[in-house]
């Protein structure tokens, strides 16, 4: 499973909402339980000195034996039977009520708690023990006095009262949850999200990798903003943009020169893939380099590509997806050559596979596919990428193997050579 880190974290960075939005279901959640489900508990307190008939509770000469006495009493405490006793003093059937006990160590002091739903309920329950507290002195120590040092009162407040603690969690689990499904859909993913995938996952050779350019927009405000569209020859494009699709047109120079393949198709698996923009800059790039290109349509290709294609050097011809239109295959067939556009994070490698096998069971010549909207490598202090083979940074003077030199900075068009093609060098 080939997982793409940059990717993941733009997912992350798009679906930002979605991780705020579980954070908030989480922490309503926790409110929404609180309310409906949450039932409030009162605690009401009370304070026993355990002490002996000869002596009073305080100052004992003989605190080694009330110790033990009080460590007794707390565990009696918490039995049923006098929980039942103080049930029948109130004319209860049961103790609706928890019990706790404190011995406070090196003492012979113990605190005695009742905790209930209702406030005054706590305090009742609490008095009805301490009123059995005699009865059960006698019983257990014959010669002890249990005394009360601090009265039970009604209490105030609530003794489990809602903690954010406890919404912070719900917030911080709901969170995680949505970050594992987007983790999973990661991992599931079948798109193609860079080249090692595409190299991975698709039958056919890649011919460039376009890197995502938004088009730049016009407007002294933002809601009259307008889209002006994506071509290089406009101000406001970006370098790399603008250097890849130049770098495609040189290699289709190439193959133009090898067979004189000049009619080219450029289509893709599924909509919304960049096919006009990489077709019409294709056609910029090409006529930048002194030749005769024409941008056509399917429609214009059926009336005029005989008559263009006597006078044209190259014929681009901006086609429908293959999934869409049947008429695509035919001017594939028709075309020297087909390059199919290929959108990260669009089509499933399933999908493209499948265009390709369209593509060649017709006929066509597909010389290879153009990784359009790769995103550029995220690092810590900017955005810096490396060349099509993975290793070596971007330079001002980049060297091609199939066209020799190139200057990564094209802001004028080269001399014509004696061969009037406009290439550089070869």
């Amino acid at each position: 499973m080939n997982i793409a880190w940059d990717g993941l974290f733009r997912d992350f960075a798009r679906k930002l909402w979605l991780l705020i939005l579980a954070g908030c279901i989480g922490w309503m959640g926790v409110v929404v339980y609180e309310n409906t489900i949450y039932s409030p508990k009162y605690t009401s307190t009370a304070v026993l000195a355990v002490c002996t008939q000869q002596e009073n509770a305080v100052g004992s000469a003989n605190l080694s034996v009330t110790k033990g006495m009080a460590k007794v009493y707390s565990e009696v405490f918490r039995q049923p039977a006098i929980k039942q006793l103080a049930a029948e003093h109130l004319g209860m059937k049961t103790f609706d009520g928890a019990v706790r006990t404190i011995h406070h160590t090196g003492t012979n002091l113990i605190t005695l708690t009742v905790t209930a739903a209702d406030a005054p309920l706590s305090c009742r329950l609490l008095d009805a023990m301490l009123e059995v507290c005699p009865a059960l002195a006698e019983t257990v120590f014959t010669d002890s006095i249990i005394a009360v040092m601090q009265e039970p009162e009604i209490p105030t407040t609530v003794s489990n009262p809602p903690r954010s603690l406890v919404r912070i969690i719900g917030m911080l689990a709901a969170t995680v949850l949505a970050a594992g499904w987007i983790v999973l859909r990661a991992c599931l993913d079948r798109t193609i999200r860079n080249e090692a995938v595409f190299c991975e996952t698709v039958d056919a050779e890649l011919l460039e990798t376009v890197v995502q350019e938004d088009a730049p927009r016009t407007g002294r405000s933002a809601p009259h903003k307008k889209n002006i569209g994506l071509r290089i020859d406009r101000d406001g494009i970006g370098l790399l943009f603008s250097e890849d699709i130049r770098r495609l047109a040189i290699r289709l120079e190439s193959m133009h020169r090898g067979d004189g393949a000049s009619v080219i198709t450029v289509t893709a698996a599924r909509k919304n893939e960049g096919v006009s923009t990489i077709a019409a800059n294709l056609a910029i790039a090409l006529t930048e380099r002194g030749y005769r290109a024409v941008l056509l349509t399917p429609d214009s290709v059926k009336e005029h590509l005989a008559h263009i294609r006597k006078s044209a050097d190259f014929v681009i011809v901006d086609a429908a997806p293959v999934s869409v239109s049947a008429e695509t295959v035919q001017l594939s067939v028709r075309s020297d050559r087909t390059v199919l556009v290929v959108r990260t994070d669009t089509a499933s490698a399933e999908e493209i596979n499948d265009a390709i096998h369209t593509l060649r069971e017709a006929g066509s010549s597909l010389c290879g596919c153009v990784l359009n909207g790769l995103h550029r490598p995220l690092t810590l202090f900017g955005l810096r990428g490396t060349d099509e083979t993975g290793t070596q940074p971007y330079s001002a003077q980049k060297r091609y193997p199939m066209c020799g030199a190139v200057s990564a900075v094209m802001t004028q068009n080269s001399d014509t050579s004696e061969e009037g093609a406009g290439s550089d060098a070869e």
